[in-house]
């Protein structure tokens, strides 16, 4: 990949992830809401959904069921989210 493809992709990126933090906001409000997050997340926590499903399509292995989303978000989606406010909370002391 030449540097001006690196920097379109770069740029793409970038704005893929704003779009998705616009998505998720509401999301992690809620959860807030309902007392299942107590710190706000980091922004790498809050992305990781989007990630692995970007990851999941690029090597050819969509999500294809409800469960298999619903096992991404409850093994890795909440564990990450939890343990970036906690880490959030530890570092801002």
């Amino acid at each position: 990949m030449n540097a001006q493809n690196q920097r379109d992709l770069t740029q793409l990126v970038t704005q893929i992830d704003h779009a998705n933090l616009t998505l998720i906001e509401p999301l992690l409000t809620n959860a807030q809401n309902h007392g299942e997050l107590q710190i706000w997340p980091n922004q790498t926590a809050q992305l990781v959904l989007f990630q692995q499903l970007r990851y999941c399509d690029i090597i050819n292995q969509p999500m294809n069921t409800d469960q298999q989303l619903t096992n991404l978000i409850d093994q890795v989606v909440l564990p990450a989210l939890r343990a970036s406010g906690v880490a959030n909370r530890h570092f801002h002391h």
